[in-house]
């Protein structure tokens, strides 16, 4: 079964995360308060404020291509991609594909799983759903922490590192525009992975019986890896209360002090659907004890997804594309 390497490349500007595995319980369920790395990175390991606004234009590789509600529909395997046309959000797949059968396998409790069947969305969730308790094959659960002193900075991380704009789901609206607000936030992000579906290398059929146009560059869906996500962010009027995050995170006894200052702050978790559709819980900071209720009442959706070139099997990646005029 093919190894997939995974990695992001990032071509304007170098962007860190930190992970760190979770105690978890045999199903797959946080049974402790989650632990999230909260040591200070030097500046060369992350975004500096300044870098920030330093480009209008930021373009970005990615071979772990996510998986969001604007590219669901079309992140199945045997799916083929005309990569000219393509970016991380927007898929352009090939129209009227005649698909020959292909053989998938997944590794689940220890075994290896196959099936084969014709490249279909249907199809890819079918066998993915085919597989009871699927959220019991837990590997770990990975978190970061980051820290921004805007929302505009908050929007350039989240894209390019999920492809998604945190900062419009939360308020509904971009605020990468809006530079007044003098506030301190955090975003803290939750991974747990569960199995990854593979597609076995092609026979002497080939993926499809089209006669492909010389010149562009088509590439198929060759691995899918399903799990959870979650994000907590933080906006606090206070320069620095992560300790106090901590204490929330790690179900800890406040202080009145403590207590107070966590009601001013602003908290956001979200969470995703089983079509990638984010949902967005609000209130005070009160609502950090929340985080690990809704991070493990979650449907296992899928994260990620990674491309083969139909010509040489080789991997490719896709191009993404932010922009903070």
């Amino acid at each position: 079964m093919r190894k997939v390497i995974k990695n992001c490349t990032l071509l304007l500007v170098l962007c860190f995360m930190s992970y760190l595995s979770d105690s978890c319980s045999r199903d797959g369920i946080i049974d402790k308060p989650i632990s999230i790395d909260t040591t200070k990175k030097s500046s060369s390991d992350a975004i500096s404020q300044k870098d920030t606004i330093r480009h209008i234009i930021y373009k970005y590789l990615m071979e772990d291509i996510p998986v969001t509600e604007k590219n669901y529909q079309n992140a199945f395997i045997g799916n083929i991609i005309n990569e000219d046309k393509s970016t991380v959000s927007h898929l352009s797949p090939l129209k009227n594909v005649e698909f020959n059968e292909i053989e998938v396998s997944l590794l689940y409790n220890g075994e290896l799983f196959y099936q084969k069947f014709i490249p279909s969305w249907n199809n890819t969730n079918h066998f993915f759903k085919s597989l009871p308790q699927i959220s019991t094959q837990n590997k770990v659960i990975s978190s970061s922490k980051e820290s921004f002193d805007s929302y505009r900075a908050l929007h350039l991380f989240s894209e390019s590192n999920y492809a998604l704009a945190l900062d419009s789901i939360i308020l509904q609206k971009s605020d990468k525009y809006n530079n007044k607000y003098k506030r301190k936030l955090y975003l803290y992000s939750l991974t747990q992975e569960n199995v990854s579906i593979t597609m076995d290398y092609l026979g002497e059929n080939g993926l499809i019986n089209n006669k492909m146009r010389d010149g562009i560059r088509y590439n198929y869906i060759s691995s899918i890896t399903y799990g959870k996500r979650a994000f907590l962010i933080i906006d606090s009027p206070k320069s620095d209360i992560q300790e106090l995050i901590n204490k929330e995170i790690h179900l800890e006894t406040l202080s009145s002090t403590e207590k107070y200052e966590i009601e001013r702050a602003k908290a956001y978790i979200i969470t995703f659907s089983q079509d990638c559709t984010p949902t967005v819980l609000f209130g005070n900071g009160t609502i950090i004890r929340e985080l690990q209720k809704r991070f493990n009442s979650q449907t296992i959706c899928p994260l990620f997804f990674n491309l083969n070139s139909l010509e040489t099997n080789s991997l490719r990646k896709l191009t993404h594309t932010v922009n903070m005029k």
